[in-house]
This record gives C-alpha cells, structure tokens and sequence, in this order.
C-alpha cells in the first residue's frame, strides 16, 4: 500500500469481487498505516463504494458482495475519524463524514446499526446540545438532502436508551378498543396517515379508517400526474385487528420489500400477529390534500359511512386469503406488535411500535421526515431550560446560516420558525440568513418572516432600532416576487405607519392607487437624491423595475437594470433578474415598428451558448433565435426550457399555487417558441415550386385572465411578434398589438395601451369591429384623464363609429359596430353630453342585426340592450321623486323583450359561450317581474316569449315568481312548465306560497299549479303528509306557545270572540291534533294528555267550567272573571313547562316520540305502500340549484330517517334530523319549527346575489359560504346542516381549554366590569356604559382583550392545524377574503346578533359560515343595546390577519373588503331586485311590526328596511346610515343620546368624531343629498374597518356579543 498504486487500480476496478479483496485488505491492515496513507485508500474506497452502489446487483451474491463492501469502507471511515478529530467535526475531507451520515438512514440493518454507534460516541447525551451539533456537522452541501431523516434517525436513537421508550403505551383487552386517529404534529403527505388503538367500548376497523383517509387524502387534490404512486387502496378489512392489520389490507406499495425493513421487535417470521408498516414508493414533498388536518370525527364518520358498502367485499376477501393460506405477512415488518392470540387477546402498544415504521417511512418521504422532526424539536424546546432554550437558538442560527438552498431543508427551517416563533427565540435571528432561502421557498419564507415582526406593543422600539423597516421590506421583496400585491400594500401601510420612509411614501402610495407612471417618476427621483437608507433603497429599486417593466418602459429599464448596484442584483433572484433583462432587450428589438435597433445585447447572449436559468427566459431567447434562422439554438433552448420546468416542479412545493402557475404559464411560450423554429425550418426548406406549408399561429395568450401577471401577456406578445413577422403577416401583428392594448386598457394603463393601440391602426390591413372595440374603450375611459385630446367628444366619436358602421357589409360587422357605438353613446348619456336616444338606437339597431347573426352574436346584443334599458329605467327611478310612468314604457318592453329572448338564446346552460349574456339576463328576471306588475302592457310580450323559455329558467327566483303570479298571471304558463318537467323543485316552494297565512283569499290562483303537480308522478300526497309529520319535530310547548299568547292577548284586549276562536284553535292543534293524530308520537300525545287533566283539575277549582272543553262560553269570559283566569292561566302556563321537559335540549331523542310515521317510513321498496305504482320518491331537498340545468334523475331520494334525532339547546328546540338517502350518504338537517325561515332563505339567496356578482373577480375565498334553506310551512322548514364545522364560540373555549366561554378570563373581566354599573335591566346598565367616557372605555376593553392569552387565537389554531407554511398561506387567505365577503354582505344586509355561535368555521376550508339572520336588515340598531359595529371584527378574527395585516386589517381582508363592496356598489341592481321580494310577500313578523307602529301599509316598515340598504349600496357614510336607523330605536334613552352635544351623543361613538382623519370624512358627508356624500369604496371600507375596530364602540357592546374575544 505504501509504495505501489496497484491497490488504487484494484479499487477503482469494475470488477466487484476484486474490489472487495482489496476493501478486505485495507481494512486488515487499516490499523497500521499512516494518516495520509489511510486517507488516500479511504478516498479511493468512497469512490469505487459510489460507482458499485450506482450499478444494480444481478444476483444475490453481487448484493451480498456490495454490502461487504460498503461495510469494509464504513470501518475504514469510522477508523479515520477516530484518529482524526478533524475528520469527525467535518473540517477536512467532506466525503467522510458525508457517507457516515449516509449510512444512518441505510436500508441494511447492520450498516444502519454501525453508524448510530459511532455517532452515538460523537454527539452529545443530552437533546439540545445534540441538535445544536446535528446543525453543526450535519449541514453541509454534501449532506443537506439527508439531513431531515438522519436528524430523525439520531435524535430518536437518544430516546432508545429510555425504558420508557418501549414502556406499553397501552395495554387492554381487545374487546375494549377502539381505533381513532394518532394524535401528533400533524402528517403532511398521504403515507403518513397512521393509525394507533386508544381504548373505547367498541371496536372499529383501523383499515377502513386508515383507506378511507389515504383515498382522501391522497387523491383530492392532486393532478392526476401528480399523484403520489400509492397504487389503488384495496376494499376494507372485517371488523377485527388481526384482519384489518393483515397483509391485504394495506397495499403493496406501502409495504416494505423482503429482507429491507425489520420490525421493532426483529425480523418477522411467519407469525399470525405480523402486521404491515407503511413504506413509500417515491419521495413525495408537500401536502397532498385539503389544507387542514382532519379531524378525529370526520375521520370515523367517514369510516363508518363506508362500512356498509364494504363489508361484504371485505369478507370475500378474508375468505379467500383463509383459503390460501398464510405467507404473505412474512414479508412485512410490524407496525403493532405484541399482543397474545387467543378467544379475547390483549393488545398492546408501545412508543416504538408507532414510531419505528414511521422513522423509515421518513427516509423516502421527505414531508413525513419534515414532520416528526419539526415534532421532536418543538418537543425538546418545550420542555427546555434557559440554558437549553438558548442552545437551540443558537442551532436554528447555525442551521438558517449553513443551508446551501436545499429545499426540504429550507422548508423545514420555515416551518420551524412559524411553529416555534417566539419560543424559539425567532425576533434575534439573523434575517440576512433568512433572506438568503428565501428564493428557494417564497410561500413558506413570507411566513417565517412574519413571526419575526414585533406585537403592536413592541413596534416602536423595533421601528427605532431599523429591525422593523427592514423585516417589511424584506416581506414587500417577497411578496412583490409572488405577485401578492395585497401582501405588498400591507407591508407599505406599516411602514407609512411607523413612519419610517424617507422620500418613497408618495410613490408607493401612487403605487397602492394604481397610478404606476407617476410612481415609476418619484422613485427614480428618490433614488437619484441617493439619501435613501440601504432597506429603502433595495426596496424602491425593486418597486422602480417592476413599474417600468409593467410600463414597457424598455429603454428606462435597460438602465436601470444596467445601473443596479451589485449589492441590490444579489439580492434578487438571478432567474428572474436574467429573465428581465431578456424581456427588456426583446422589447427594444421588437416593439417599435420602424427603426428597430439591432438587439446586440440578445445576439451576444445567444453566442455565449450559456443555459438560461428560467422557464421564460428560455422561450424568449428561443424564439429571437428562431428570428435569427439560428434553428440549432432555438431548439437547444425549447429543449433546455423544458427540461427547466421539469426539474423546477419537482422541486416547488405542492402548495406553492403562484409558483406552479407561473410554471404552467410558460408553457405556451414555450410551445409557441418551438412552433416558430418549426415553421421557418419547414419553410426554408421548402423548394420554390412547391407550395408553401401551412403557417400555423399558436396560441400564446396566457393560462388566465385574472390571475396571470401584466408580464405573461408582455411575453406572449413578444413571441406573437416574432411568429408573426417570422410569416410576414402584418394583420396577424396588429392583432397582436391590439390584444396586449386591451389587457393594458383593462389594467388602467392608458398611456401603454394609447401606444399599442396606435400600432394596430399603422399595421392592420384590415381593421376589425374587435380592433375598433379596444379603441374606442380607451378613448371613452381617456375622456376622463389628462391624456384626453382636444376637442373629442362623445359626439364626434359616435360619428366615427356610424361611419364605420356603415362601411360595413355583413351584419355580424353591423351588430358589432352599433355595440360599440351604443356603448360610447352610453358614456356621452352618462356624461349628460347628449340624451338616451342615441344609444337606445345603436343598440336597437344592434338587435336587428342580430337576427342574422350566429347565437353568440345574438346574446351580446340582447344583453347590451337589456343592461342600457335597465341603467335608463333606475336613474329615473333614483331621481328626486323618480316615478316609471307610461313615458317609459318602450324602454320597458325591450328590457322585457331582451332579458327573455337572452334566455332563450342561452342554449339551455350558462356554460356555453353565451354563458355571460344568459347569466346576465337571468339575473334581471326579479326586475323583469317587478315590472311586469307596474306594466300590464308589457304582458303580451311576455306571453309571446315565455313559451320558449328552458323550463328550469325560473328556479333560482321561484319564491319571486310566485309572489308575483296573483299581480302576474302571465307567470302561470311558465311556472306550469316548470311543474311539468322539475315537479319536485316546485312543490315546497308552491306549498309556502300558497299558504293561507300568506295570500290569504288569494288561493284560487295557484290551483292550477295544484292541479299541474298531482298530473306529474310528483308523490304530492306523500310530500304533504311528510311536511305534517315534520311539523310534528316542533316540541309540543314549543306549538302551544304562540297559539296561548295570542289567546291571553285576546282577553287582555277583552276581545271575546277572538279569545273563544283562539281557544278552539289550541285545542285543535295542540289538545285534539285535528289532522294530525297518525302522525304525532308520545311526545305530543303525552303534552296533551297533561293539559287535559289540568284544564279537567282546575277549571272547576277556578269556577271556569267552559275552560275543560274546546268552547268557551261568554259566561267564563265576562269582565268580572278576569281574575279567576290570572289564577287559572298561570297553573296551566307551569303544567304545559313541566310537560314540555321531555326530550331536554342538547340530548338526543327518539324519532318515534314525536312522529311514527318518519319513523316507519321506508321507501326502498314498493311493498311499503307509500307511494304510488307510477309516483317517484321524493328527493332530499336542496338539491336544485338555478343557473344550470338540472339533472333530477340524479338527485338523491329519500329512502329512510334515522332513528334518532338531536335536540338543540336554542330557544325554539330545533331538531337535526338524518335522512338517508339513495345514494348510499346521510343528508343532515335542522327542522326549525315555530319560526318564519323565510327570512333564513332570502338571505341566503341574497347571499347566493353577492357570489354572483364576486365570480368575475375570480379570486380563491371571496365568496360567502351559504347553505340550502327549504321554507315548507310559514312557521316550518328545514336548514341544510353544514358538515365539518364549529360554532367560534365552540372553537374559542377548546383553544382556551375550559369548558364554557364564561370561564375565559378576558370575558369573566368583561361581565364584572359590567356588572359594576347600576341597574336591573340590561338597557339600565347600559345606559350608564353608554355615559362613560372615551378614554375610560378604550382603557377598560384593551385590558380585556390583553387578558385572552396568545395561544388562544385562531392563528395559533390555523398553526396547529395547517399541514404546513404554504398550507397556512392559503388557508390564511382564505380565511381573510371570506371574511371579508362574509362581512361586506353582512352589512349591505344590516345583519346583526353576530356573536360568536352565530359563525361557524369550516374545519376543512377555512371558510366562515354565517348562520341565523333573525336580527337582519337592521334590526340590530333597534335592540334595547344598539349594536353600533357593521359586523364582527374583534381580535380574536384578526388574529389570523397578524402581524403584518396591522390594526386596519391591511393586506388580504382590505382588498377583499373593497372588490366585494366595488362589484355590489357597481350592480346594485340586482340585490335590490332579489330584495324587493320582501315588499311583495312581506315576513309575518315585518307585517306584524307595520301594524304595531299604527301603518295601515303592512309593507311600510319592509320599504323602510329595504332603503337603508339602498344607501348603503349608494356608498353613505356607514355612521350616517346608523344613526338614521338608531332614529327610529324603541328604546327612549337612545332617542335621547341622538339629541346629545356633539361629545357626549351616539353620534360622536358611531362616526369616532375623536379622531379627525375619520371626522374630517363624516363631516363632509352629512348633506345626504350632495354628491359628495357618497364615499368612494377605499373610503366606505375603511370606515367600515375602523368602525368595526374601534375600541369607543366595541367596549360599549352588550357582554354577550363577547366583543373582547
């Protein structure tokens, strides 16, 4: 060894056998070399153990040879570093260590067992120290990938050595257990969803449990391509453990191959108690579904809905496997182990058995290594001392500063960081450390980095010492990279807040309003002055580039890139910096059309042969190479682009959406650069007499119009280019030209678009109606702006338009030109340029052409009319004193005309291509019925085109068609049509509409409806026996409350004849159950008996004897026996309580107590005697829709009812009843009986009005969650029940660990508090709180809400729960822009009560569901403690949003908050038509309230309701429009503070006079007539946030609003 090289030949031979002579030789005389000689045959061994390792072996003896190789080169290694320190702490020869921490996660035993040995000897006993040391050595480039499972692997070894380790977890008799989810820090990929005992009093089937989650889980959410290989999940075990464990029941690919995995216990052998343990196929990373941990109860709810469609293939299987015997267990290591075989065995369960299959599981899958890592060191750092505390920041330090960019390790550094945050000791890390991976990992770095920004209370100090300024410039950089401009805003906001910009604010302020010219102008001014601090620098540099390239400012953006400091290019990503400046020189060389200048910068680039780094930057380069006929290179660089995107998805985060789409985006570039090389080579080689190849034109245009950046379309316009003059086709550039000139008119750059534009008007041969389209858009929105040339006007562009319009020949080039001549006639009608008349015309016009013209063509038309005449029609109306009179009748009929021949033209679904003119004109069917009422004229119209409307047009506004049909009768066809084909989806509604309660002698108009239903195979006997027994889920005191208080309401007026009718009416409906008596159970029957016997008991005693039977005669009710019934009614008030007892809230109930025949009923066969020979069973209701087509041979039928039914612990005692259905899935409902649900329904079609008007924003979240809400009776109906939700208030005291939300400390302070002030009476109190001064109340609130401690929020929850940093972005998001629709929707409605169990969240998306609207349009402001907030806003909400949102909810919630208010402001119209429904069919209690107040009108007080909603659409000041509702309060002492000084009134709480930025706004608004009374939407939102949030009003809430939480 010493004087030859034979030994290096021998060991770099690719002859195993003799490379194992010479490894075995080596190792023999190891001991006696020297140093250098060892270190020189330890190299030479890594390398050849590298090459063999790299070969597979072809037999079993070349596997048994490569691990005694590897095994001889680990004991040189281990000799080395023992000699060595310098060696071991990884100073000198990397490759040594490296393979030492290689074999730690080996698949051979030996190996594996070898070195944790030798490690166990290197690092310290004690787990801190040792994951400071794993950080220390560990983290190097050559052993980054390895370092999550290797870190596993011996921070577990430490827990081996414990007894406790292997202590039995559990011990229990089998008959004893049940299976449920493992509790640990949380799984983030489909293999990691295992399963342990706990013991219950059941068993369960843990293989149903365990592949009913993996098929969610691991299916839901994923591409199909990318899918993680788990194979298909074979059918469900029996209900025992050795089958649901046994071989079969988990699949193959999560078993471990023979020899490779050892059980905990040893090797298997063929025992009958061998389980499987779950071993991945491939390396997955990311979560894999949903973005929330499911929980324990979804996850055995799930399970148990399987098990009856399992069962039967579960035991064939068994069976079969029984048959054939044993032998497959053989191969598979144990996951359970232990327990003894016998008639009941014992089963037992030990640390290791759960954490052993998953340490090796976590050597393939990198997300589960993620996982019980982050679990084992936030375990460790629990329970941590000072010292150790220390330590482990000083590992997390060494960690962030040693990472090299590998990205699981990144990830898992951010993960750590937003789990532990201030644990760790996260606000001293070093952020340049972080901001070094930030490029690796944008999603998951954002959110490390937002737990190191101070509290509120910490802000300024941070502020003084810079930590703060550069953290949220940090954050702005990368926000600014993912394109989250919310994010952006909320960074800037906090900065202005701090006060810490310098000569910047102005031009990101400019930036946040979208004025992107004038921003790009004061940050190069800025920059120039060079007195810019180093984070304000990097930052407006960044800002600066962004904006010049969003402007096409190519020639200021090549100087600004080439001027850059080195210091600020480092700072950025180098794909994207080399990706910009390819743009730039493409867009100099490119977009002039005269005087191109040669692209030397491009031409050098290409020469070099360099890869380029990005996706784009490939396609870009590509496709100029293809401009240059350099066809080797553009093919190089599309191959190259490919191979880019390849690797680069691999390596992004499941979660990571805006890197995958941008990803996806580039695609089409790619595609299009290939095409343009593949066509001019097919062209050059073409030959002069053959025809040329046809000039295909990819489609570049990018993935979405929403969500794609200005940029996508800046890059596809530049390969468009480069096809187009590669084919010389000049009509072809100029469409080009004109499609990024609409994205930038769309986007408000007017100046870019003004350029585009111009282009297309040199280029075009032929210039289109589309091309005229755009120009004409951006001159009407230039007549605004400075840009406006002079002397244009509406006039004369309406000139040039005719004109063009009558050049043209065919009539799709007519309709067209009239649309777009209507339109600029629109805006000069608008402008008061010129009157209606000249739109009304063009768009006329535009319909007669469109006779002639294709489908699509004839929607636009109907549609543009239909939206003009509307906008006519409500600007009359909005006037002063506005009245529609026999004037405006044409404009009547063609908006009737219109929006029911777009109906037609519809195709019979939304989702054609005339799906936006067919949804528009649904939407304005209300309108259409409103004026259809005022208008009888119009009627033939609507007679003419009803015939051909789809059937199911009406069903997303029947409860409006049907109020409208007694005032309508023309509805009647249309509605019989409906009942012809979707009777089901008629029936319910038509049963409330047609109540006597409601149209009172108006009944014969909807028998026609009647009769049309019992001629359809409607089972309309079966449906109206079905609502009664129903309404037999009402508790029986619960039916004889209402019907008592009327009666003791009519002797207290000394109203005889009422009191004797009211009497009959009780016991009809309560005593006798006339018409009820099959159907009523014990419940009822026992209520009544009760009653009987006291009416019998006391009647006599009370010299009433008329009051035993069901006629009162006048003797019991003259004057002089009033006070025998103040003694009698009290006694049967006490016995109808007493019996009404049964069946308490919040148990469950038999559902035979209250009504036999729901549970009897059972439609699964015809023998049942419930329905017809030829009637249909009756569907689950909620299952219809509106703007699709349905399909009712698809809905679900009920089939059965639970036997069991849940009674609620509300006032009215609802009952959540199971219907199971046919398609094998239980439907979960809440009868409310003894309640007008109406209200419930309305308000969710409004809400459902909302969502239809946020869809064209298209953003993830900005919605309002509803649910489905079947009116049946006017005191009746049934609520869809919301699955895999909790109530905040549930929510609030599980995060707070008691039991009741009284026990929280912030709100027992808050009750004492208020318990200080005098009086009985809760107004009395609150009188007094309401004279308490400012200061005191922010004093006293701010205390409270400081005493719900940290780990009480729900951000600490969404942490806990979120499968990792990119999943908490998004369900952070989500959370914030459905609240934020939630919120907007809430006020435009005036909906209020929003305490805490009035809001569920959804465990699943993270949605808030708004529930129970009793206190609607209002209402709240009326109450004797006037609710002064516009919705629900309090810390315990925002919590999510923090910190980088701030106190104003900046960031995602703002901007939902001003989209949502924008799209419902903008389109009014539809809100208000869907609300007039509350005029034409008013509420019971609304007519009652109407009456009460001395209005003989009864729809007086719904028009008065309805107008407070109008001015809040209209924009009033949010103060404003309380304190008129305040004005009409039942309540004397708030009348009385509406007249106070100005410092002491409602007013100065409402409108925060206190402070005057928020002053100064409402002062300007308090003429509600002037137009500078309506605020803009940035305004109206936020004084609604700072409404919301303000202390002055929270602190003044009523306690059980629980303001302070």
């Amino acid at each position: 060894l010493r004087t030859g090289d034979v030994w290096r030949k021998a060991l770099l031979a690719k002859d195993l056998p003799l490379q194992l002579a010479a490894s075995a030789l080596v190792r023999a005389v190891a001991a006696q070399l020297d140093d250098e000689t060892l270190l020189s045959c330890a190299g030479l061994m890594l390398e050849a153990d590298a090459a063999i390792r790299s070969r597979p072996a072809r037999d079993e003896a070349a596997a048994n040879q490569q691990r005694a190789f590897t095994e001889h080169t680990l004991f040189v290694c281990v000799l080395i570093c023992d000699r060595r320190p310098d060696v071991a702490r990884g100073e000198v020869l990397h490759s040594v260590s490296a393979f030492l921490v290689q074999m730690v996660i080996s698949d051979d035993e030996a190996l594996r067992d070898k070195s944790l040995a030798y490690w166990e000897a290197q690092l310290s006993g004690s787990a801190a120290p040792r994951i400071f040391q794993l950080c220390s050595r560990l983290c190097t480039p050559d052993t980054e990938p390895v370092f999550i499972p290797t870190a596993v692997q011996l921070l577990l070894a430490l827990a081996r050595r414990s007894g406790e380790f292997r202590r039995p977890l559990l011990r229990r008799p089998l008959a004893d257990c049940v299976f449920r989810p493992m509790k640990m820090v949380g799984p983030a990929s489909a293999t990691t969803a295992l399963y342990t005992l706990v013991t219950g009093a059941t068993g369960s089937n843990m293989g149903s449990i365990f592949r009913e989650s993996l098929s969610r889980a691991g299916r839901a959410s994923l591409p199909k391509a990318f899918v993680p290989r788990v194979g298909r999940l074979p059918a469900a075990g029996a209900e025992s453990v050795a089958q649901s464990l046994a071989p079969g029941a988990v699949d193959r690919h999560f078993r471990a191959t023979a020899g490779a995995v050892r059980g905990p216990g040893g090797t298997v052998g063929a025992t009958p108690n061998a389980t499987a343990t779950v071993v991945v196929s491939g390396p997955t990373y990311g979560a894999p579904a949903g973005l929330m941990r499911r929980s324990a109860a979804s996850v055995r709810g799930a399970a148990i809905a399987a098990r009856d469609r399992e069962s039967k293939a579960a035991l064939q299987d068994l069976e079969q496997r029984q048959r054939e015997g044993g032998g497959a267990g053989e191969r598979n290591a144990k996951l359970v182990r232990g327990y003894r075989v016998g008639e009941i065995p014992d089963v037992q369960v030990a640390a290791d058995d759960i954490l052993e299959p998953l340490v090796r599981a976590a050597t393939c899958d990198v997300a589960l290594g993620e996982e019980l890592l982050l679990g084992l060191w936030l375990g460790v750092a629990a329970g941590a001392d000072a010292v150790n505390s220390q330590g482990l920041h000083r590992a997390l330090c060494r960690l962030l500063e040693q990472c090299q960019g590998d990205a699981p390790l990144v990830h898992f550094a951010h993960s750590l960081l937003m789990r532990g945050g201030q644990a760790l000791g996260a606000a001293q890390l070093p952020i340049a450390a972080i901001q070094r991976t930030l490029g690796v990992s944008l999603l998951s770095g954002v959110q490390a980095l937002e737990e190191l920004l101070p509290d509120a209370t910490a802000q300024h100090a941070a502020a003084a010492a810079g930590q703060h300024r550069l953290l949220l410039s940090t954050i702005y950089g990368a926000c600014a990279a993912l394109d989250e401009q919310p994010s952006m805003d909320a960074a800037t906001s906090q900065l202005e807040a701090i006060g810490a910009f310098t000569r910047s604010a102005p031009a990101f302020k400019a930036l946040r309003d979208g004025d992107t010219r004038t921003a790009a102008e004061q940050l190069q001014s800025a920059l120039d002055d060079g007195a810019l601090p180093d984070w304000e620098s990097e930052m407006a540099s960044s800002a600066r580039l962004k904006a010049l390239e969003e402007l096409m400012s190519w020639g200021q953006l090549r100087a600004a890139l080439h001027d850059l400091p080195p210091s600020e290019s480092g700072g950025l990503e180098l794909a994207t910096l080399e990706e910009r400046s390819l743009r730039t020189e493409m867009g100099i060389s490119l977009m002039p059309i005269e005087g191109r200048p040669v692209p030397e910068a491009l031409d050098g680039r290409l020469a070099a042969a360099q890869p380029v780094r990005g996706v784009r930057g490939s396609a870009l380069l590509a496709a100029h190479a293809a401009s240059c006929r350099n066809w080797d290179a553009s093919q190089r660089l599309v191959l190259d682009g490919f191979d880019t995107f390849h690797a680069t998805w691999r390596r992004a985060p499941l979660l990571a959406v805006r890197a995958r789409h941008e990803l996806l985006s580039a695609l089409p570039l790619l595609r299009g650069a290939e095409a343009i090389s593949e066509s001019s080579v097919s062209l050059s080689r073409s030959q002069p007499s053959q025809p040329a190849p046809p000039r295909g034109a990819p489609s570049l245009r990018p993935l979405s119009e929403q969500h794609d950046r200005f940029t996508a379309w800046v890059d596809s316009c530049l390969i468009g280019l480069v096809s187009a003059r590669a084919a010389e086709d000049r009509q072809r550039e100029a469409g080009v030209y004109a499609e990024l000139g609409r994205r930038s008119t769309a986007l408000g750059k007017l100046d870019a678009a003004q350029e585009l534009l111009t282009n297309v008007v040199k280029l075009a041969p032929i210039r289109t109606p589309q091309m005229y389209g755009h120009i004409f858009e951006l001159k009407v929105l230039q007549m605004d702006t400075p840009s406006r040339r002079p002397g244009t006007t509406y006039s004369s562009m309406c000139r040039l338009v005719q004109a063009e319009a009558d050049r043209a020949q065919d009539p799709s080039g007519k309709l067209h030109y009239h649309v777009i001549l209507g339109k600029v006639a629109t805006a000069g009608w608008e402008k008061g340029e010129f009157g209606s008349d000249r739109a009304f015309a063009a768009f006329n016009a535009a319909t007669v052409h469109a006779e002639h013209c294709s489908v699509e063509e004839r929607g636009l038309a109907y549609a543009r009319l239909a939206q003009f005449a509307d906008s006519v029609l409500r600007k009359i109306e909005e006037a002063p004193g506005g009245v529609l009179g026999a004037e405006h009748q044409e404009v009547v009929s063609s908006l009737v005309d219109c929006v029911l021949k777009g109906l037609q033209v519809g195709g019979g679904s939304p989702s054609t291509s005339v799906g936006g003119p067919f949804k528009e004109a649904h939407e304005r069917l209300p309108r259409v019925f409103e004026l259809l009422a005022q208008f009888p004229s119009c009627i033939p119209i609507f007679h003419r085109q009803a015939a051909a409307l789809p059937p199911w047009a009406l069903l997303r506004w029947l409860p409006q068609a049907l109020a409208h049909l007694p005032s309508v009768p023309a509805l009647l066809e249309p509605l019989q049509n409906l009942a012809q084909h979707f009777p089901q989806a008629l029936f319910w509604p038509l049963q409330l509409s047609s109540h006597e309660a409601i149209v009172g002698d108006r009944q014969l108009v909807f028998e026609p409806l009647w009769a049309t239903l019992r001629q359809t195979s409607m089972p309309v006997n079966t449906a109206l026996k079905l609502t009664k027994a129903l309404e037999c889920l009402t508790h029986p005191d619960k039916r004889w409350e209402p019907e008592y208080k009327i009666f003791r309401e009519a002797l207290v007026r000394n109203d005889s004849r009422g009191a004797k009718l009211q009497w009959r009416t009780i016991w009809r409906k309560v005593i006798d159950f006339e018409g009820y008596a099959d159907l009523a159970g014990t419940a009822h029957q026992n209520f009544s008996q009760l009653l009987r016997r006291a009416l019998r008991e006391f009647s006599p005693r009370h010299n009433l004897p008329s009051a035993a039977t069901p006629d009162l005669t006048d003797a019991d009710l003259v004057p002089e026996k009033r006070e025998h019934w103040g003694k009698f009614l009290p006694q049967l008030e006490q016995v109808a309580r007493q019996a009404g007892a049964q069946h308490g809230p919040g148990r469950k109930a038999p559902l035979e107590a209250f009504s036999p025949w729901l549970a009897q009923f059972d439609a699964r066969g015809s023998s049942s005697g419930l329905l017809g020979a030829t009637e249909e069973k009756l569907e689950v209701p909620g299952q219809y829709g509106g703007l699709q087509k349905p399909d009712a041979r698809s809905h679900a039928k009920i089939l059965r009812f639970q036997p069991q039914i849940l009674v609620m612990s509300s006032k009215q005692k609802p009952k959540r009843l199971v219907v199971l259905g046919s398609d094998e899935r239980e439907h979960w409902f809440l009868v409310k009986g003894g309640e007008d649900v109406r209200l419930d329904e309305r308000v969710e079609q409004l809400f459902g009005a909302v969502n239809s008007l946020l869809a064209p924003e298209a953003i993830l979240g900005l919605r309002v969650r509803t649910y489905a809400v079947v009116p049946l009776l006017p005191d009746l109906g049934v609520l869809e029940w919301v699955r895999d939700t909790k109530p905040l208030k549930m929510l609030v005291s599980e995060i707070a660990k008691v039991k009741d939300l009284e026990e929280v400390e912030a709100k027992k302070q808050r009750r004492e508090w208020a318990g200080r002030f005098r009086g009985e009476k809760p107004q009395e109190r609150y009188q007094a709180i309401f004279s308490v001064q400012r200061a005191d109340i922010e004093v006293a609130f701010k205390r409270f809400v400081a005493a719900l401690p940290p780990t009480a929020t729900l951000k600490a929850f969404f942490v806990q729960r979120a499968l990792g940093p990119e999943a908490l972005w998004h369900t952070r998001q989500r959370f914030a822009r459905s609240l934020a629709a939630t919120s907007v929707a809430s006020y435009l409605l005036g909906i209020g009560d929003r305490h805490l169990d009035n809001y569920l969240l959804c465990l699943n998306s993270a949605e808030v569901v708004p529930i129970d609207f009793g206190y609607s349009f209002g209402i709240g402001a009326l109450l004797p403690v006037p609710e002064m907030m516009p919705f629900r806003l309090t810390g315990f909400l925002t919590s999510v949003l923090q910190p980088l949102a701030g106190p104003l909810g900046h960031g995602a919630f703002r901007d939902g908050i001003e989209r949502a208010l924008k799209q419902c402001r903008d389109r009014k119209g539809l809100l208000l038509d869907a609300c007039a429904l509350f005029v034409r069919e008013p509420l019971l209690d609304w007519a009652a309230e109407s009456k009460r107040r001395g209005h003989a009108d009864v729809i007086f007080l719904p028009r008065q309701r309805l107008h407070f909603v109008h001015e809040r659409l209209r924009g009033r000041h949010p103060a404003a429009v309380l304190l008129e509702e305040l004005a009409e309060s039942p309540v004397r002492w708030v009348r009385e503070r509406l007249r106070r000084p100005e410092q002491d009134s409602l007013e100065a709480i409402a409108a925060g006079l206190h402070d005057d930025t928020r002053r100064a706004l409402y002062e300007r608004t308090r003429n509600a007539q002037s137009v500078a009374a309506i605020l803009t939407v940035a305004e109206q939102a936020d004084a609604l946030i700072r409404q919301a949030t303000d202390p002055n009003v929270l602190g003044r809430a009523w306690e059980g609003w629980a303001p302070e939480i």
